[in-house]
């Protein structure tokens, strides 16, 4: 998958080796479950569709849970609670 990101001209992120970014695009990989975010849709169609050219996958749709964090999307709020984990 890295490879793919990168071609496609995604950065990995120095922190932490599951995160890829573009100035459009953030990307947070753990095993087989991906999020990702970003405030242009079309980049976000862009890559969903890289992965699905590239890799057997489906999605969810907007997240409400994602590695134990509760998600909350109200508007243009985003907040995450752990309290369930």
């Amino acid at each position: 998958m890295a490879s793919v990101l990168r071609r496609a001209g995604y950065r990995r992120s120095i922190y932490d080796e599951s995160v890829f970014f573009t100035d459009r695009v953030l990307i947070a990989v753990y095993i087989d479950d991906i999020i990702v975010s970003g405030a242009d849709r079309a980049a976000i169609r862009e890559v969903t569709s890289l992965f699905a050219n590239n890799f057997n996958t489906r999605s969810l749709g907007i997240p409400k849970v994602f590695l134990g964090m509760t998600i909350d999307i109200t508007g243009p709020q985003i907040k995450l609670s752990s309290r369930d984990y």
